[in-house]
């Protein structure tokens, strides 16, 4: 079901249950002829309307939305906007996006506008104050994904509000709107038919944003324990950087990270000692050793099978001898050594 609540103080004002998941409720004052607001939820909740004081009233109305209340036309009561769907052959099909506007006197709502061509899912792209003269736009892409698409209303309005986009607490909502699962947008100050008025020049932002004062205090993260270790190479290059420091990866030039069929391969040797693996080769059997505390890892040149500590498994290529050194797939040796290892643009960065 959904709840109703004052912002300040534990207290429910309304409440409704429904029979199965709510998955969205919308609150908008659409009707000039009651005190309070129009509450529309899914999941069996139904709508309700307040009248006066606390009487509220559920109703059956026709052609309702239940996605984004939006303000469209030129007076202070809110519209509702949604996309919409239908079933063909068993099959869902997406008819486009609506605005509907309540009509008190024959208590329905009626169709604003009906728009083909595009897709959004339930809700827009974005739904913002954009042009600004405090109504909203929608932003819609097209059927194709070619394009998106900007709707604004053509209602005039014989109200001043600055744009919305001054209010901090609107501009909030538009920034995080889209981020997610997206919800309408709504100012810090209340915009409607009863008792409404301006707010003071010194709520808005007006003419800048200000900069943002940041501290410790308010930084949250999530991030992995700081890098200890960071070993980069360059595709084709003799030369590493460790911690910062540059070193060379062979006496040999030719001893490089190379990419052959798609698959990069990187000298075994040099990256496994630099991260703390004792390395040994067997030469009769071609084959290659690494160790470090309780892990164990074997593979022979020529073959693209592998173990760890006695489990095996397989290399995307085969084991290369190249100047007299050992290069394996860069993708596996990371799964080896277990490291976070990153690709980008010929650049290899191992870090822990």
């Amino acid at each position: 079901g959904f709840e109703y609540r004052y912002a300040d103080k534990d207290e429910i004002i309304f409440a409704a249950a429904g029979s199965k998941d709510n998955g969205r409720t919308v609150i908008a004052d659409i009707d000039p002829t009651s005190e309070g607001p129009f509450i529309c939820g899914a999941g069996g909740t139904g709508m309700w309307i307040n009248r006066t004081g606390n009487e509220w009233e559920q109703f059956s109305v026709s052609g309702a939305a239940n996605a984004f209340p939006i303000w469209w036309t030129g007076d202070l009561l809110r519209e509702l906007g949604e996309g919409y769907y239908s079933s063909a052959d068993g099959k869902t099909v997406y008819n486009g996006y609506k605005v509907v506007k309540y009509n008190y006197s024959t208590v329905k709502f009626d169709t604003l506008m009906n728009i083909k061509g595009v897709i959004s899912g339930r809700r827009p792209l974005l739904q913002c104050d954009i042009i600004g003269d405090w109504r909203e736009e929608l932003l819609l892409a097209e059927e194709d994904g070619s394009c998106m698409r900007l709707y604004t209303t053509n209602a005039p309005t014989e109200y001043n509000i600055p744009t919305l986009m001054h209010d901090p607490k609107y501009r909030l909502d538009i920034a995080t709107q889209p981020s997610g699962y997206s919800q309408p947008p709504w100012p810090g100050f209340y915009i409607g038919h009863n008792d409404f008025e301006l707010p003071d020049k010194g709520s808005f932002v007006y003419n800048s944003i200000p900069d943002p004062k940041i501290t410790d205090d308010y930084v949250i993260s999530d991030e992995k324990d700081p890098v200890t270790f960071m070993l980069v190479l360059t595709i084709g290059l003799s030369r590493a950087v460790i911690n910062g420091n540059n070193t060379m990866i062979d006496t040999q030039p030719g001893v490089v990270p190379f990419i052959d069929n798609d698959i990069t391969l990187v000298p075994l040797r040099f990256i496994s000692e630099t991260l703390g693996y004792t390395v040994t080769y067997d030469e009769e059997n071609k084959g290659v050793t690494l160790v470090k505390d309780d892990t164990t890892v074997k593979l022979n040149i020529g073959s693209d099978v592998y173990t760890v500590n006695g489990k095996e498994d397989k290399f995307e290529a085969r084991v290369r001898l190249m100047y007299d050194r050992t290069f394996v797939p860069l993708r596996a040796l990371s799964e080896i050594i277990g490291m976070d290892v990153e690709w980008d643009n010929g650049t290899i960065t191992i870090t822990q």
